[in-house]
C-alpha cells in the first residue's frame, strides 16, 4: 500500500464514521432534556463555555465547567448574537426547570452571573450523546475481540505518528 493512499483511506474512513456519529448526535441531542434546542445550547454553554472550550467532547460532562462562578449574560448575549431580551427569556424557561440560578458578581454587583443549579449539574452528569450508544451498538457488533483490535491499532498508530512528528522538523514549504 502506498504511503499517501492509507493516510487518505484512513482519513477517509474516519470522515465517514464522524459523520455518521454527528447525525445521530444532531437528529436527538436535546432529547430527555423537555428542552428546545436554544434552550439546551445555552445549557450547555453555560455548563461548558462556547464549543466545548474545556476540551469536553459533545456528551462527555464528567469534566468540570468552565464557568464554576458563572457566566456573564452578557456573554451569552454576544455567544448567541441575540439581544438581552431574547437570551432573559431563554434563561426564564432554563431558571423554571431549576436547572440554573442567576447571582450578582462580587467584583461588579451589575453584572449578573448565571450558573448551573444542583439539579442542573446531576442532570448534565447523567447525559449521554444519542451517536455514543448507537457507537458502542457497532463496536459491540464487530465482536470484542475486533474492537479491541481496533483500538489497540489505532493507539499504536497514534503512539507511532507522535514519535514520528517528534523526530522531524516541521518542513517549510
Amino acid at each position: 500500500m502506498q504511503s499517501n493512499s492509507f493516510s487518505y483511506e484512513l482519513f477517509h474512513q474516519l470522515d465517514l464514521l464522524r459523520k455518521q456519529v454527528l447525525n445521530q448526535f444532531k437528529k436527538n441531542w436535546h432529547q430527555g432534556f423537555n428542552l428546545r434546542p436554544s434552550e439546551f445550547s445555552i445549557l450547555m454553554q453555560i455548563a461548558h463555555g462556547p464549543c466545548g472550550q474545556d476540551g469536553a467532547h459533545p456528551g462527555m460532562m464528567d469534566s468540570p465547567p468552565v464557568h464554576s462562578q458563572g457566566i456573564p449574560i452578557a456573554r451569552l448575549c454576544q455567544l448567541n448574537h441575540c439581544s438581552k431580551s431574547n437570551v432573559s427569556q431563554l434563561l426564564k424557561v432554563l431558571e423554571d426547570k431549576d436547572y440554573i440560578e442567576r447571582q450578582p458578581d462580587s467584583r461588579d454587583h451589575r453584572v449578573i452571573l448565571v450558573k448551573l443549579s444542583a439539579n442542573g449539574h446531576r442532570l448534565l452528569k447523567n447525559y449521554k450523546a444519542p451517536g455514543i450508544l448507537p457507537l458502542n451498538t457497532a463496536a459491540e457488533k464487530m465482536g470484542p475481540d475486533h474492537a479491541e483490535t481496533l483500538l489497540s491499532l489505532l493507539n499504536e498508530l497514534n503512539q507511532s505518528y507522535a514519535s514520528v512528528t517528534r523526530e522531524k522538523p516541521t518542513e517549510k514549504e
